[in-house]
């Protein structure tokens, strides 16, 4: 797991090199993968900052889980868009939410 700081390090870094991944891993040390530093870098620039922390083991409130579903059901019942839309939750807790309170079509 990668602190923020060296997330933010290499998206910078990679800016820098002009979207060179090799040079960019090869500068920094780190990470052993291209897939990291491109992950980082397209959620940079979604969002204009990179998420704290790492969020897969957060525990969603009621209204949050109610939210995302209400979401899902208004924009066209599509998980992937959901969650690319919200940036939370993952597809398998969001299946599981949808699950007990959505029925089947």
């Amino acid at each position: 797991m990668y602190s923020y700081e060296e997330r933010m390090d290499a998206v910078q870094c990679l800016i820098q090199n002009r979207f060179n991944y090799t040079t960019t891993i090869m500068e920094l040390g780190y990470p052993t993968s291209t897939q990291a530093p491109r992950n980082w870098y397209n959620e940079y620039k979604a969002n204009g900052e990179l998420h704290l922390k790492d969020d897969t083991q957060r525990k969603y409130s009621k209204e949050e889980r109610l939210a995302v579903i209400q979401y899902y059901l208004e924009n066209g019942r599509n998980i992937k868009k959901t969650i690319r839309d919200l940036g939370y939750p993952s597809r398998q807790a969001l299946r599981q939410w949808l699950k007990g309170e959505v029925p089947e079509d």
